[in-house]
């Protein structure tokens, strides 16, 4: 495995953990002022149960060029999704900051394995932002470094823009 792959993992793995603590150290400091249950209910951002499926269009830079995605949310902070495109396809997993929620932007940080008709297997890294409308739409942008599998490939920049709806 190329040592420029493993500085990346592990560079994704201690951002995404530094991310969680903070959220526990600014709870424990500044604590939530007591509201009725009902406020509460209210209050707190979560994604609708009936939204956790999204078809997007893709358009990127490099791959997929154009194509169709799936992704399925499988916690609010979590999903997993699937691409495929004109000249390949990809399986990935995106962690989500802050959870995502209905009519508010989310940050998100990923891991996808690809593969190009031509080239061959290649990994990409998306960093990027989701806006979840409340209606199910949805838009996402994302950028960051592909990684082919052949040594003799450079590591090239990648970017993908989905326009989908959730259902």
């Amino acid at each position: 495995m190329p040592e420029k792959f493993k500085l990346t993992i592990l560079f994704i793995f201690f951002v995404s953990c530094n991310l969680s603590a903070q959220n526990g150290i600014y709870n424990s400091v500044n604590p939530i002022p007591s509201e009725p249950e009902e406020e509460k209910k209210a209050a707190k951002p979560r994604i609708d149960s009936e939204l956790k499926n999204t078809i997007s269009g893709t358009l990127g830079f490099f791959d997929p060029w154009i194509g169709v995605s799936y992704e399925r949310v499988l916690y609010s902070r979590w999903g997993i999704d699937a691409s495929i495109g004109l000249i390949g396809g990809s399986i990935g997993t995106k962690i989500y900051f802050p959870k995502l929620s209905n009519g508010k932007v989310s940050f998100l940080i990923g891991f996808s394995e690809g593969m190009l008709i031509l080239i061959g297997p290649k990994h990409y890294i998306p960093a990027g932002m989701t806006f979840l409308g409340k209606k199910g739409f949805r838009f996402s942008l994302d950028f960051g470094p592909q990684i082919y599998h052949d040594p003799k490939e450079e590591i090239q920049f990648g970017m993908s823009m989905k326009l989908g709806k959730s259902f």
